[in-house]
């Protein structure tokens, strides 16, 4: 009542108004505002809560299933979906509306002061809505590498999304707009394509050649473009056509770049604007290569905040533990768009690996046997495998990946190799190790690396070398990846008995895996390649086997192990079990070093052996590269 009278209006007329329906929606009857209301027991405006949840409910079915009744003028059988956007259209023609912005929430400074949004007159946009424009765009990404690849999908949503923007404001730092020197550009489209500027940046009037108050457009579409005649550019800008060519020269040299890296926040504006520009002002061999997003550096898994006392900058970084520990830890800190961390820890622990690398190689360094072993062949390809992967990680920006295993990895290769060798490594595949490790290095840590590579008397400096390309596994290489990785799991099990049950080994007996066994898994790898792996289907391949039939009872639970684990087991696994050498011979030949490890004696045996000694019954858990084992 105290509004009412507050704005003189008559009860009566208000108690008489009656809702008109307008749009007929699914679900609900002619009036869904007012059945809702009853429903759900709203009584007036103070209600705030249901009237939130009600006007929620009513303004998503009514938008997207909702239809104009008939008797609604022209709009009468629009879907309202439709009919919003032309009843706006029609009442801002008319003169009977106007458009009014209003920000999302409350908007704060960085410096924590709320902000009132003002509108601006006059104001320059770009026409980020344009189709063609978006269409171009959309296909400049697509002819692009994104690194990490799951962020391609956020470029194409802001390309979808983006609409005309603001690109000026009135105060502030900035570059002037050239055309209407009142307005200064704001940051995010400002110095959106300055890479092709920095190509030009040493020819310009710090240099002598062009002073800034002469340039102008034409100096610009020769050097991007080579659009014009270089003689009389010369003699406008008072130096020699030469120069011109060379600045020229300089920018075709460096575009398309190869790469832009920014941060994750970025995507949403900067990143894409530069990509809306490049495609506006450059030809289609001259747009951007790739982008690589970045997240936010955290300090000991925490956000950095002077509060905190956990600020770091990259000087103090620097000063505190020398650029290769730095390099190292922001390496190792994280990689993609996860938020990488500064561990201190692997600050102050990085100084000792070094120093352990650089001795490793001052003792190994021409040291070794020249004579061929089977072990070789193992390091060999490891180290080839090693490569690849590295090459791989190091391509798609994966930093902390290619340390790990080109780094970390390939020094437990290189420590289980020499426990192998009797501490009696290959001489040439020593070096080779050291060598390659060393170029791995090179890229994270410079300046040890070529500490590194004067202690190996390698000719110039590492970063100038290359690192070789893999070579494809060949059978030879394959099979020693498998056989040492069969002998690997043997004795990561047998420790992990040894651990459990706390038994002192007298005998240990290995139990390989029955020819039968092979065979079906064989025929359950031919089969999963094809299509899904079927308990049926492969029942029916087995026992048409003569290998396998006759195994008919202990059939059925292997091939139901293989249903399960087949599909969720990685190709280079499967690769791996069919290059498994004899596992008896392979195994009777490393038994010396079998036992040597464990301390007893181990006896190999096929668990499908006439006259099988199996106390345990353990030789039926014996599958292909893993064999059963049995400890007394």
């Amino acid at each position: 009542p105290s509004e009412i009278e507050r704005w003189g209006l008559d009860p009566e007329e208000i108690a008489a108004i009656e809702p008109i329906p307008i749009i007929d929606t699914e679900g609900w009857g002619p009036l869904p505002a007012v059945e809702i209301c009853e429903k759900m027991g709203i009584e007036d405006q103070y209600d705030r809560k249901n009237l939130q949840k009600a006007k929620e409910e009513i303004y998503k079915t009514g938008f997207y299933t909702g239809r104009m009744l008939e008797g609604v003028g022209q709009y009468g059988g629009m879907k309202v979906e439709e009919a919003k956007d032309r009843v706006k259209e029609d009442l801002i023609a008319a003169g009977e509306a106007t458009v009014m912005y209003e920000p999302s929430g409350t908007i704060v400074c960085r410096c924590l002061t709320p902000s009132v949004v003002k509108v601006v007159s006059d104001q320059w946009f770009l026409a980020y809505g344009d189709e063609d424009w978006k269409a171009r765009t959309h296909s400049a990404l697509d002819g692009m590498d994104i690194y990490p690849p799951s962020v391609r999908k956020q470029f194409d949503h802001v390309i979808d999304w983006l609409m005309d923007w603001a690109c000026t404001r009135e105060f502030g730092l900035g570059t002037k707009l050239p055309w209407d020197e009142q307005w200064i550009i704001e940051s995010l489209s400002d110095s959106t394509v300055y890479m092709a500027f920095y190509t030009l940046n040493k020819h310009l009037g710090h240099m002598g050649i062009v002073a800034p108050e002469r340039m102008d457009p034409d100096f610009f579409a020769y050097c991007f473009e080579g659009k014009g005649d270089v003689e009389e550019l010369a003699r406008r800008y008072g130096c020699e056509a030469s120069q011109l060519d060379e600045a020229r020269a300089e920018f075709d040299y460096w575009y398309p770049f190869s790469d832009r890296g920014s941060g994750k926040d970025l995507v949403q504006n900067h990143l894409t604007f530069s990509l809306f520009n490049h495609v506006a002002l450059f030809p289609r061999d001259k747009w951007p290569l790739a982008f690589s997003v970045n997240g936010w550096l955290r300090v000991e898994g925490t956000k950095m905040s002077k509060s905190l006392g956990n600020f770091l900058v990259l000087k103090d970084a620097l000063e505190a533990n020398g650029a290769d520990v730095t390099r190292f830890t922001l390496a190792l800190g994280g990689e993609g768009i996860d938020d990488p961390n500064w561990d201190p820890e692997t600050a102050f622990s990085a100084p000792r690996r070094f120093q352990a690398w650089l001795d490793l190689l001052r003792e190994n360094k021409g040291k070794g046997r020249e004579e061929r072993l089977a072990i070789d062949d193992w390091f060999e390809a490891v180290m080839n495998r090693t490569l690849a992967i590295t090459r791989e990680h190091f391509e798609n920006f994966r930093f902390r990946s290619a340390i790990k295993v080109g780094y970390f990895d390939l020094q437990a290769h290189m420590r289980w190799y020499n426990r192998r060798c009797q501490g009696e490594p290959n001489r040439e595949l020593m070096d080779h190790a050291m060598t390659l490790q060393t170029q791995i290095l090179s890229p994270i840590v410079p300046h040890m690396a070529e500490e590194a590579w004067e202690i190996l008397d390698k000719e110039g400096m590492v970063f100038e070398s290359s690192l070789p390309e893999a070579q494809e596994a060949d059978e030879r290489a394959s099979r020693a990846l498998a056989g040492e990785q069969l002998l690997i799991s043997t004795l990561d099990d047998i420790r992990e008995i040894l651990r459990i049950t706390d038994i002192k080994p007298k005998l240990i007996r290995l139990y390989t895996t029955p020819r039968w066994k092979r065979v079906l898994h064989g025929i359950a790898v031919e089969l999963d390649a094809g299509e899904e792996l079927e308990m049926g289907i492969l029942m029916k391949a087995a026992m048409s086997d003569p290998e396998v039939q006759p195994h008919s009872k202990a059939v059925p639970p292997f091939a139901q192990q293989l249903i399960k684990e087949l599909p969720r087991t990685g190709q280079d696994v499967i690769e791996r079990m069919a290059a498994l050498p004899d596992e008896d011979v392979f195994l009777e030949e490393n038994r010396p070093f079998l036992e040597e490890q464990t301390g007893a004696s181990v006896v190999i045996v096929s668990a499908d052996s006439p006259g099988l000694v199996d106390p345990a019954n353990k030789a039926r858990q014996a599958i292909p590269g893993r064999v059963a084992i049995y400890v007394e």
